[in-house]
């Protein structure tokens, strides 16, 4: 599974708090497919991202995850889902794992498109406002053919 940066607000040691993603797109039995998806074929991407440290106990607020899709050369440009999906924060184990679906695919040219595929995660804190941690994987480029 593709590795991303995940940024941790300034002014914690590492020991305090640290964290990771990965990221992968998956067709939609949730296998790793080819570089290569049929067009309006749905598929997905599964985030696994986790905190470690002892801070993340006091960690409150809200996850947003969302992909931001762009046609290399196209205009075929998205985020999705919109609004971000949101996932709550579960202090108490600090890991994750969700998949983002793109329900009807992606549209592509005659003789075929090129997309890349960002994964995107932000943080709200308890009172919603950003909170300044967060990452983001990227998942490469996919190729759409009719």
């Amino acid at each position: 599974m593709p590795v991303g940066s995940f940024q941790i607000p300034p002014g914690f040691a590492p020991a305090a708090l640290a964290g990771l993603i990965e990221a992968e797109v998956v067709d939609t039995t949730g296998n790793p497919p080819q570089d290569v998806i049929k067009a309006n074929q749905s598929f997905g991407v599964r985030y696994r991202w986790e905190l470690n440290g002892t801070a993340v106990p006091m960690i409150a607020g809200r996850w947003l995850l969302r992909l931001l899709i762009d046609e290399v050369g196209g205009p075929n440009d998205r985020f999705v889902p919109s609004p971000p999906l949101q996932v709550a924060l579960t202090p108490a184990s600090g890991a994750y794992t969700t998949t983002v679906n793109v329900a009807g695919g992606l549209p592509s040219s005659p003789g075929g498109s090129t997309y890349q595929i960002v994964a995107s995660l932000s943080y709200l804190n308890a009172a919603g406002t950003p909170g300044g941690m967060g990452g983001n994987v990227n998942c490469g480029l996919v190729s759409i053919q009719q």
